[in-house]
């Protein structure tokens, strides 16, 4: 893993981690040089990460995965990082783009697909930054959520950390009532000039409108299920085979969400009731912006088909604006990245699926191209290994990589698979650095 961010002194640092199996099966990670970097290049790093993998005395043959960002420097397939490692040490090195970072920029994607979304989004930025200018105004704030459990710590939006928008969200939901009667009280008071109460009065105004508190109650659910993908993500213990079962399970969740328009139906309808409690009539409000609007005969021959939507289909069709570009980046995403490491689904499958042709692709991702690995070998080692224990044992990734650990004098292929598997990286330096 390598990745660059500025210091202090505004110099671009590099730092390098890397990812292994220690002696007693434990997985770890750890950061072994940061060194400034002057040439910016992918042959430039590429360069820096061997030089450094040397100089600490660590063999280069042992390097089975890259991980980084997704930025062009490192991702590129001809100029980039992973693919100047690939060409210095003269085989393929897989590389998995971080997958926490992968995810944030889906869903920042999304929600820029959607007008509304985004602007949900800009609202909670201008909260933000407006509180947070004034120790008078931060002050009024806290005193009016220093009751409420769980209550806004206020977050700038303006960070790539999406984890960091997704707990505003949340909690500017839960804060919602006592933010409301902070802006108005500002508008009103004496204690402010005009131009903070004027921009109180117009923030206000974003916040008690029916298109904000309807998108927020429905974004807020599917940003939290992002953020509970990346947090995931970020688990050292987690392993490659894993990984890619919670990715799964977000898209199919997302999948469900896209499909049962009951449920988002009664998150309009919590919506809408919240809305009476401001005294803001979204049905009235909706009917009067979307009226339906018949064209002229000259126009149009049989005017009485126009179609027209209640309140929430037109709400629903926004949500899947948003679902739909989600959906598809992770789709997109899952299938390139996992092509290279397909062959670890060996380590899942039935006995019956251990076919040679199919353990020879899982030995080349072995160190040294599986040189020192016979196949036949491998697949007697694995199929036995597999019928040690029922379905009914139901053994998770790691447990069966603490068992080939055990049993490695007999199964030497076997552990150096499961080995493997957990030695795949999933995330990038930053998220290390920001942790």
């Amino acid at each position: 893993m390598a990745d660059t961010t500025p210091d202090v002194s505004h110099s671009d640092k590099l730092a390098i981690a890397v990812r292994y199996v220690d002696n007693n099966c434990n997985i770890k990670e750890r950061i072994v040089q940061i060194c400034e970097v002057a040439d910016k290049t992918g042959d430039g790093i590429a360069d820096l990460i061997i030089s450094t993998i040397n100089n600490l005395q660590l063999d280069v043959n042992s390097v089975v995965f890259q991980g980084y960002d997704y930025v062009s420097s490192m991702s590129s397939n001809i100029k980039g990082v992973h693919a100047k490692i690939s060409e210095k040490l003269k085989r393929v090195v897989p590389y998995i783009p971080c997958q926490a970072h992968r995810t944030n920029t889906f869903v920042e994607h999304a929600v820029k697909r959607n007008k509304m979304a985004s602007n949900v989004l800009e609202v909670l930025e201008m909260c933000y930054v407006f509180i947070s200018s004034s120790t008078k105004q931060f002050s009024l704030l806290n005193s009016k959520l220093e009751f409420i459990e769980n209550s806004l710590k206020l977050h700038n939006l303006s960070k790539t950390r999406w984890s960091a928008r997704s707990e505003s969200i949340q909690l500017f939901w839960i804060s919602m009532e006592s933010i409301v009667e902070c802006f108005y009280e500002i508008s009103q008071s004496d204690l402010f000039n005009k131009k903070t109460k004027d921009q109180a009065l117009a923030i206000l105004k974003k916040i008690v409108n029916p298109d904000f508190i309807i998108m927020l109650m429905l974004i807020k659910g599917v940003i939290a299920k992002t953020k509970i993908l990346t947090d995931e993500l970020q688990k050292v213990e987690l392993n490659i085979l894993d990984a890619k079962m919670i990715v799964l399970s977000t898209i199919q969740s997302l999948e469900r969400n896209r499909k049962e328009d009951f449920e988002v139906h009664c998150e309009i309808d919590a919506a809408i009731k919240i809305c009476s409690k401001y005294e803001i009539d979204a049905l009235k409000i909706y009917e009067d912006r979307h009226r339906r609007r018949v064209t002229p005969k000259r126009y149009d021959d049989n005017p009485d088909t126009l179609c027209s939507r209640n309140i929430y289909q037109y709400y629903t069709q926004q949500l899947n604006c948003v679902l739909d570009c989600l959906i598809y980046e992770m789709n997109k995403n899952l299938l390139a990245s996992w092509l290279s490491i397909e062959p670890f689904s060996l380590l899942q499958q039935s006995t019956k699926t251990f076919t040679i042709k199919n353990v020879e692709k899982l030995c080349l991702l072995m160190p040294n191209n599986g040189v020192n690995t016979d196949a036949h070998l491998f697949h007697a080692e694995l199929e036995i290994f597999m019928n040690t224990f029922t379905k009914s044992d139901a053994l998770t990734n790691n447990e069966k990589l603490k068992l080939s650990w055990q049993r490695q004098n007999i199964f030497p292929g076997v552990f150096k698979a499961f080995k493997l598997q957990h030695q795949c990286l999933l995330q990038a330096m930053k998220e290390h650095l920001a942790n």
